[in-house]
C-alpha cells in the first residue's frame, strides 16, 4: 500500500496510513474531502501537540507531540471524542 503524500512523516501518521478507516464515519482515506486531508497535513507535521475532531462525530486525530504529551492516555484512532454535556 502506498502512503497518501499528506501523510508524510512522523509515527502517528504511519499509524493513519496503515489503520483501517472504512469501519469509521471518516471511510477510506482516498475519499477523504481535500480540507481534512490538509488540516491533517498540517497538524502532522507540528512540533506542537494538537488535537483535531473532525466532523458531526468528532473523530479523534492528532499528532506525534500530542501522542508523546498524552503518554499511554491518548485516544483510540478513529474514536469518536467524548460528548461533555
Amino acid at each position: 500500500m502506498s502512503v497518501p503524500a499528506f501523510l508524510a512523516g512522523g509515527q502517528v501518521a504511519s499509524r493513519i496510513a496503515t489503520f483501517d478507516w472504512s469501519s469509521t464515519p471518516l471511510g477510506r482515506i482516498q475519499r477523504w474531502p481535500t480540507a481534512l486531508k490538509i488540516t491533517l497535513a498540517l497538524l502532522l507535521r507540528s512540533p506542537l501537540p494538537m488535537v483535531l475532531l473532525w466532523g458531526k462525530d468528532k473523530i479523534v486525530l492528532y499528532n506525534d507531540a500530542y501522542a508523546s504529551s498524552a503518554g499511554g492516555s491518548h485516544p483510540e484512532l478513529g474514536s469518536k471524542a467524548p460528548d461533555y454535556d
